[in-house]
């Protein structure tokens, strides 16, 4: 099973997602990826860890107005859906 988590989508963004996401991949043996800031994620992971990163620059924060507001990002969720890496 493959589990995509947005490591970027709590209030305290990335370390609980980071930290749940590990503790997930090991008691359930699965595949985890993390979609975010790279440069923030990446640090938190153990060091020999299965998790892969996949970077996405972009985040829409509570002020924003939802994709319309942010041609980037409905540019952005476009590509996700028909990367065929997942």
């Amino acid at each position: 099973m493959r589990i995509v988590v947005d490591a970027m989508g709590s209030d305290t963004y990335p370390q609980p997602d980071v930290e749940g996401s590990v503790l997930a991949a090991r008691e359930y043996n699965v595949e985890v990826i993390l979609v975010g800031d790279e440069a923030r994620v990446r640090p938190l992971l153990p060091a020999g860890s299965p998790l892969r990163v996949v970077h996405a620059p972009d985040m829409l924060t509570m002020q924003d107005k939802g994709l319309a507001s942010r041609p980037s990002a409905r540019t952005h969720r476009t590509r996700w859906r028909s990367a065929s890496t997942w």
